[in-house]
């Protein structure tokens, strides 16, 4: 099966026991702007700020920064930072 051309709802789905174990080793602790919640699983720190307290709009509800590299990934919603997260570590 070609898993690089699936939505991330569809890879998720398809990758549940794995997205399932991910989602409850993921640790949230209060970020440092009021609203926000931050984690760091495998290097990658992630930002999520659920009330858009930093990003107006809903365009970016999760804002990863890669264990490697200079740019921030930016996520409209779970699927799409969990479904990044298993293909890239799992």
């Amino acid at each position: 099966m070609n898993t690089t051309t699936m939505s991330n709802a569809k890879y998720v789905a398809f990758r549940r026991a794995d997205a399932a174990q991910l989602m409850s080793a993921m640790q949230w602790t209060p970020g440092h702007a009021t609203g926000t919640l931050q984690c760091s699983i495998y290097g990658h720190s992630i930002l999520w700020d659920p009330a858009h307290t930093l990003h107006a709009g809903d365009w970016c509800t999760f804002e990863l920064k890669p264990l490697l590299g200079p740019d921030i990934v930016c996520f409209a919603d779970l699927t799409g930072l969990i479904a990044w997260l298993l293909r890239k570590n799992w």
